[in-house]
């Protein structure tokens, strides 16, 4: 029989603040976590000190978020093994951003994926090697903007640094009589149409089909090839193969539900040979499937979400939600964006609920998930708020019956008990 190999993953850890080793609340975390042979989160900002070569990007993630080195030590305190670097934010300090943020990842004898110098790098997998076996991780993102990518390298020309990025098309599904007449909007105005087919077109830039009406997102060709690559690759070189995954994207209707693609990826990565998929970006939790006896979390949610306490942005800041002057504090736009209604979600106590997920690998299969609730504390004072602790049983019990309810229209089921939850997977038909 095969050794084990036991996991904790959770979401986005945007750590701002120093934590104190002595509470017990941290203690606790410590715990749960450090007792795992690997430990995962995706690190959301820039790993800098503002030195002289690091310039801000014109258009950010939505903050400029730069997060201190010396967090690292923290969550390696805490039990963090293994880093998942690709977001929105990734780019918010540009290319000097993404250099000296792997340069303190190295520093502090962190392992990460997901960033690089240039695309192999950024694609490569990262390693770590347990007890039970080597652990790959291959990590990306689809939330970007097209400039932000990773370059790959040529003989020629240098290769840019970036995140791994993956990208995906938006089509719109309409009648002929519509498209008909966007072709006659073309006509009258400076809207480019550009028909592709009998069925198909663009215009302004969008894409659209003959069919039932509605709109669906598939995931890029190119990309799936170079994702099937990564995991052969890593398949051969390790153990387990885990994917992290950053993606805001989901239905606009309703935030804690996929868009079509982000589906049809997770069953990719799996078909392909990971063995668990773990995503994240949304700042809400999404639900659990279960595909081919192997783990998809759609979105583990918010760990750290201490974004209240950066100090230090860029004048396009100060100009992105009202026009502040020059006198004008980080803290003075948070507290704009509060009385605003959370204009980037700083008042949803949903931002401020998460679980941790905790599996093992035996055989290369998954047999049971569990879920530990965690609140990031949003009642409390801003210093405090968006540093998580163990839930109580009655937020264990609001955060599990949420995450139940999620699950459901995957067919997983959750046993609930007072502090935790578990799941299996389903027995084949």
């Amino acid at each position: 029989m095969k050794k084990k190999i036991s996991f904790a993953a959770v979401g986005d850890s945007l750590i701002v603040s120093r934590i104190s080793k002595t509470d017990t609340d941290m203690l606790a975390l410590r715990t749960i976590l450090s007792e795992n042979d690997i430990v995962l989160t995706n690190l959301e900002g820039s790993l800098h000190e503002y030195e002289p070569t690091i310039y801000p990007s014109q258009v950010s993630g939505g903050d400029w978020v730069t997060l201190p080195p010396q967090t690292l030590e923290d969550l390696n305190w805490l039990g963090f093994n293994l880093y998942s670097l690709p977001n929105n934010h990734s780019f918010d300090w540009m290319c000097g951003g993404i250099l000296k943020t792997m340069e303190n990842l190295k520093k502090h004898q962190a392992v990460y994926a997901g960033i690089g110098s240039n695309l192999s790098e950024a694609c490569a997998p990262a390693y770590y090697s347990t007890p039970g076996g080597r652990v790959a991780l291959i990590a990306f993102t689809t939330s970007f903007e097209p400039w932000q990518k990773a370059g790959a390298q040529r003989k020629d020309a240098v290769g840019r640094p970036g995140p791994f990025t993956v990208s995906h098309k938006t089509v719109h599904h309409i009648t002929k009589e519509e498209m008909n007449t966007l072709k006659a909007i073309s006509q009258k105005t400076s809207l480019p149409f550009h028909a592709h087919k009998d069925s198909a077109c663009s215009f302004a830039g969008m894409e659209f089909q003959i069919g039932e009406a509605g709109t669906k997102t598939y995931l890029d060709e190119n990309d799936q090839a170079l994702i099937k690559s990564c995991i052969a690759h890593a398949s051969r070189q390790a153990d387990i193969v885990l994917i992290s995954c950053h993606t805001h994207e989901g239905d606009p209707k309703d935030p804690e539900k996929n868009t079509d693609f982000q589906e049809e990826l997770a069953h990719f990565c799996i078909d392909c040979g990971a063995h668990a998929y773990i995503a994240h970006g949304p700042h809400l939790l999404r639900g659990i499937e279960w595909y081919k006896k192997a783990p998809i979390f759609y979105s583990l949610g918010n760990f750290f979400y201490q974004c209240e306490l950066i100090e230090r942005q860029p004048e396009e800041f100060y100009h992105k939600f009202r026009d502040f002057d020059s006198h004008a504090t980080a803290a003075d736009v948070f507290d704009y964006r509060i009385q605003s209604g959370g204009i980037l979600g700083e008042t949803n106590p949903k931002y401020f609920q998460s679980v941790i997920a905790k599996f093992q690998l035996s055989n290369q299969e998954v047999t049971e998930v569990k879920l530990i609730p965690v609140t990031l504390q949003f009642h409390a004072h801003r210093s405090t708020k968006g540093t998580p602790k163990p839930a109580t049983p009655k937020e264990s019990s609001a955060i599990l019956t949420h995450m139940a309810d999620l699950c459901a229209p995957y067919g997983t089921s959750l046993r609930l008990f007072p502090t935790y939850a578990t799941t299996t997977p389903p027995e084949a038909p």
